[in-house]
């Protein structure tokens, strides 16, 4: 099977001021990964026409087949039905389908059709229109030299809609998708470190790094094995899709109908509310406490004063006591219990800002981690909260395990 370089053009100002994130290139990317169309370039232009000729032009010049998105609205500075007539010397003409779907888009609400509002089809003559399911202004579709233009509108929606059904993907080689917790992108690559590795990508975030590669059919299963090894210390997932921590956590919990709870300190909710982020959440999630003062953490989940005052409220044996006092306290199957410094004060050189005890009990067993984060509040905090999602998947894991 051949495959086809492909470019995705962005057009508008909103985007290079920033106002507006482009979403459109990095999901028409995702949704063409592994197959046929391999995105080799992502631009920016401006509304204005010279640029957009010049750029079909460059384009047109190096690419099996160019994406376009934005500029068919019926406004002044919509320009891309213009600049594509122009750079191939097509004259602009009514479009009858396209005008026959305008026409029906303002039928079946009851408006009438605004005269400006025709200029959305107008399109370069012999250009075929792509349906618009859930927008007014359709696509379309032509050939220039070697070149396959594919325009649709800027509405993330309504993209996503129509390239859905317009492109019949074939995919050459089937993702890995790895997913791990604790390290960067260079110390995931010292891990690799002398492994023949075939096209890879990362995707960072404090809620965890996925790496994902494309191999060849006769190498997958020996890549697989070799890189979860590798990865075993961080490592939480492998499979063709991306997952998270929090889904892992949640299919686990639902599988063996159990329960957690959360006392958190420093993170004041954040991870209850990372769990009950998704539906169904009352299904695994039993209850969360924060457990800001010291009194509070005796109230409910009986953490001793007499311990709070000789080792401070952030120790190892707090971390413990909450996450055993919690999972008592709500009789769920497991308690996770955070306590730490987010900042940007209240450090010391013994304890600085940062440090986090994390520890969770389940089934009579309990585990800790003593973390340094660094970064913001906000970054602090996320990091305990995948820190302490991390720890109970692994924690559910091994007791899984142990009763096999």
């Amino acid at each position: 099977m051949k495959i086809l370089r492909t470019c995705i053009l962005s057009q508008g100002s909103e985007i290079l001021s920033g106002s507006i994130l482009n979403t459109n290139a990095q999901w028409i990317s995702q949704y063409l990964s592994g197959s046929q169309y391999q995105v080799i370039e992502h631009i920016t232009v401006d509304d204005d026409v010279d640029l957009l000729i010049a750029s079909f032009e460059r384009l047109c010049s190096l690419y099996d087949v160019v994406i376009s998105t934005g500029g068919l609205g019926p406004t002044e500075d919509d320009l891309t039905a213009e600049a594509l007539a122009q750079f191939s010397r097509r004259p602009l003409q009514i479009h009858d389908d396209a005008l026959t779907m305008l026409k029906e888009y303002y039928q079946k609400r009851n408006r009438i059709l605004p005269p400006p509002v025709r200029k959305q089809a107008l399109l370069p003559e012999s250009a075929d229109i792509i349906p618009n399911p859930v927008g007014s202004a359709c696509g379309f579709y032509m050939v220039h030299e070697n070149t396959q233009l594919y325009v649709f509108p800027g509405v993330p929606t309504e993209v996503q809609t129509m390239i859905s059904n317009t492109f019949q993907l074939v995919y050459t080689r089937s993702p890995l998708v790895f997913g791990t917790f604790g390290a960067s992108e260079s110390r995931v690559l010292n891990y690799l470190d002398g492994l023949s590795l075939p096209a890879m990508a990362f995707h960072a975030t404090r809620r965890g790094l996925w790496l994902t590669i494309y191999p060849d059919d006769s190498v997958r299963s020996d890549i697989e094995t070799e890189i979860s090894h590798r990865l075993s210390d961080i490592l939480f997932d492998c499979s063709e899709t991306k997952k998270s921590l929090l889904d892992l956590v949640a299919t686990q919990l639902w599988n063996r109908a159990e329960m957690v709870a959360t006392a958190e300190s420093c993170t004041s909710g954040k991870l209850s509310s990372w769990f009950t982020s998704i539906p169904g959440s009352s299904g695994y999630f039993k209850e969360g406490v924060v457990v800001y003062s010291n009194a509070s953490k005796y109230k409910y989940c009986g953490v001793s004063e007499e311990l709070i005052q000789q080792q401070g409220a952030v120790c190892k044996q707090v971390s413990l006591d909450l996450a055993r006092g919690i999972q008592q306290r709500s009789n769920a199957t497991w308690g996770i219990g955070i306590t730490g410094i987010a900042g940007p004060g209240g450090g010391t050189q013994s304890k600085p800002v940062g440090t986090v005890h994390i520890a969770v009990h389940g089934h009579q067993t309990s585990h800790h981690k003593h973390c340094t984060f660094h970064g913001t509040r906000d970054q602090i905090t996320d990091q305990a909260c995948g820190q302490a999602m991390f720890m109970l998947l692994r924690a559910i894991e091994g007791n899984l395990n142990s009763r096999q």
